[in-house]
This record gives structure tokens, C-alpha cells and sequence, in this order.
């Protein structure tokens, strides 16, 4: 609250707010990212800070000039227009492209190849029953063994089904391999070295306790040199001369090119600065062992009642889905069921998606399990 507050202070005395205050913020924030990412621009991460902290448009110069592979972007969907621009741009785009997606991925990662002027070929890894998404891709691949382009989340979106990445990366070692991460970043560990993506998408709303419209971007060197979708002042290298307006063709260095328009946020920024600060001071293992003692139990408890749940190996541990035997139909039911004795849940697919995090209690876990028991009991009795 102290940061919201902070930010939303600054915005009553606008003519204080100088060049430097549209920078700032992003600029921390890129750097506490490239931690959280294990990206490799994360060696850089205490000079940045360092310079910084130091609050002069000369040292914030200084640190905007370091190469940053972490754009800062508005949205997951955001992120995957600008892949797109910038592979268009490098030509790697063409029709009869190969591109691969799980079932049922998350949409924001799939339209833009949907929906291009180019005939892509598509490829579908289909749901396994057993939720191990690792070896249903990997027979995938081994049936197109040419596959171009792999969109390739961390976990699935829908239930929490772990996907080993770094074995799917290695089964395709010259696809262009991008990733979603929006479902895990910050509480599963991360080893983005040694998946070494291309691209890696990640929104701050669902686990790094941020704010809507903040996302982050990996973007690997060699595509430094692609064109993003969006081109504004902002991402060129007189950015901090709001005076010159004369054009200039050269962007910011490194990933800062792919940067969304007006992303200095003077309310939301300083909040999200904070959060990444106190995810990346708790640890992505000590957040996934805490919410593992409440997803086992959640478990444990919905079998005992009858539901189904994918074994815990194919599972990240953070979240879990809860099947029930009349399927979606009787899952859509008992999420409506919880909402009357104010518990929220989602239905992602055919499963009830329940998703703690560090803020629930053990409190929340019973309340859950007592509400979940009466869900089933009316649903079952048919009487929605």
C-alpha cells in the first residue's frame, strides 16, 4: 500500500516529474526480472541497481546502455505480436511454416498464428488422460521431426501440468522455441539457461502478485535485430531527450527495442517493483513448498470425495485440477456452488483449476475442502 500510495503522490505535483521518472521504474523492473528469468543479462542486475540508486539522469544513461535481453511490455498477447513482428521481419515467416502448440494452450499464445496471412501448418500436441505433457509432445515431435516454431508453456495453463522444457528444447534443437511462463514464473524455478529459449512471455497478475497490464519479455541476442509491432519514441536511443524531435533511427540497446508504448505506469510500477522484490527475497523453492502442503491436502481431500487428479510427478506442485466424474457440465456446477459460500475457483478445460498462494492460510485450505464437500453433495442431487 505504501508504494501505491508513493506512486499515486508523485502524480500531485506532475511538474516535478521529470525524463528520468518515465524510466525509472522500468528500468528497475527489468533488472529485478532478468533474476527472477535467470536470464543471462541478469549478471548486470547489481551494477544496474547500483547506478540506479544513485537517481541522476547521467547514472540512469549509464544503466539504460547495459544490453538487456528483458523487454517491458503490457501483455502476454502483447509479447507474442511483437515475436511475431520481429521473425516476420528477419524472415522467418512464411507459408507451410511448421508451428507446434499444446491443446488447449492459453489463447493469447496461439491466435496470432491462427490468424496470420501466412498458411501455417499447425501442429496439436493432444491432451494426454494421464497429464504428462512432456512425453505427449515429445511423441508429437518425433512424428514431425521438422517442426519450425514450438509454443511451449512451463505448466498448462488449465490444471497445472508440468512440461520438462528442456527436454522438449532438446528434441527440437534448431525450432525457434517460445515460451509462456505467465502460470509458474516466480514459483517454480526457473533454468531458462538451460532450456535456452528464444523467447520467453510472462504477465505479473497471476503469480508475481503484480499488477494487469504489466508483462515481461526474454528475447535471446539474436533477435536483437528484428522489428517490433509497435514503434515509438520511447524505444529509440534520444528516448531520454523528450527536446529532440529530430528522427532517429537507433533503437535502446538490447531487448528494449520491443518495449511497449507509454509503459511507465507512475501508480501500478512502483507496487510491482516491490512485489518482485519480496518474490525474489522468499525464493521461487520456498513459495513451492509452501503452496505444495496446501495443493496435497486440497488433493487428498477432492480423491477422498470421488474427484480425479493427474499424478503428482506430471504435476508443478503450485495448483491443481480437480476432475469430476460428469465432467465439465458438473464441474461448471460445483465452481458455482463454491461462489455461494465464497470460495473462487475457476473451470479451465474440464477441470476446477484451484490455485492458492502465499497469502492463503490453512484457514482458506478448510474452508475450501467444507465448501468443496457441500458443492458435491448438491451437485450430485442435481438441484442447480
Amino acid at each position: 500500500m505504501a508504494a501505491l500510495k508513493d506512486g499515486a503522490n508523485e502524480l500531485n505535483t506532475p511538474w516535478e516529474i521529470t525524463s528520468r521518472h518515465f524510466f525509472d521504474d522500468v528500468e528497475r523492473l527489468r533488472w529485478l526480472m532478468s533474476t527472477i528469468f535467470n536470464a543471462p543479462s541478469s549478471t548486470h542486475s547489481t551494477q544496474a541497481h547500483k547506478l540506479l540508486n544513485q537517481k541522476t539522469l547521467d547514472t540512469l544513461k549509464q544503466c539504460m546502455d547495459l544490453p538487456s535481453d528483458i523487454a517491458v511490455i503490457p501483455a502476454v498477447s502483447f509479447g507474442f505480436g511483437q515475436i511475431y513482428s520481429a521473425l516476420e521481419s528477419l524472415g522467418k515467416l512464411k507459408d507451410g511454416t511448421k508451428i507446434l502448440f499444446l491443446e488447449h494452450a492459453f489463447p493469447a499464445t496461439t491466435l496470432i498464428w491462427k490468424e496470420s496471412r501466412y498458411n501455417f501448418e499447425t501442429i496439436t500436441v493432444p491432451s494426454p488422460t494421464n497429464g504428462d505433457w512432456t512425453t505427449a509432445t515429445l511423441e508429437t515431435i518425433s512424428k514431425h521431426p521438422d517442426i519450425d516454431i514450438v509454443i511451449c508453456p512451463h505448466v498448462h495453463w488449465t490444471d497445472g501440468c508440468i512440461i520438462q522444457a528442456a527436454k522438449v528444447r532438446a528434441a527440437v534443437p534448431n525450432a525457434i522455441f517460445i515460451m509462456d511462463v505467465t502460470q509458474s514464473v516466480g514459483v517454480i524455478p526457473f533454468p531458462l539457461q538451460d532450456i535456452k529459449p528464444d523467447f520467453v512471455v510472462a504477465a505479473t497478475y497471476k503469480w508475481l502478485l503484480g499488477p494487469y497490464q504489466l508483462a515481461f519479455m526474454y528475447v535471446d541476442p539474436k533477435w536483437w535485430n528484428g522489428k517490433p509491432v509497435e514503434l515509438g519514441q520511447r524505444t529509440r536511443a534520444t528516448a531520454l531527450d523528450f527536446s529532440n524531435t529530430e528522427y532517429c533511427p537507433n533503437f535502446l540497446v538490447g531487448a528494449r527495442r520491443f518495449d511497449g508504448g507509454e509503459n511507465e505506469n507512475f501508480v501500478t510500477l512502483p507496487f510491482a517493483r516491490v512485489a518482485l522484490e519480496q518474490m525474489i527475497e522468499w525464493g521461487a523453492p520456498r513459495i513451492l513448498a509452501t503452496l505444495k502442503g496446501m495443493t496435497t491436502e486440497i488433493t487428498e481431500f477432492g480423491c477422498a470425495l470421488g474427484l480425479t487428479v493427474v499424478d503428482s510427478k506430471f504435476q508443478g506442485g503450485h495448483m491443481v485440477g480437480l476432475r469430476f466424474p460428469g465432467g465439465a457440465e458438473q464441474c461448471e456446477k460445483a465452481v458455482a456452488y463454491l461462489r455461494q459460500d465464497g470460495v473462487y475457483v475457476s473451470r479451465r478445460g474440464d477441470s476446477m483449476r484451484v490455485a492458492p498462494h502465499v497469502y492463503n492460510t490453512a484457514a482458506d485450505v478448510n474452508k475450501f475442502c467444507f465448501a468443496l464437500q457441500r458443492a458435491m453433495r448438491e451437485v450430485k442431487s442435481s438441484r442447480l
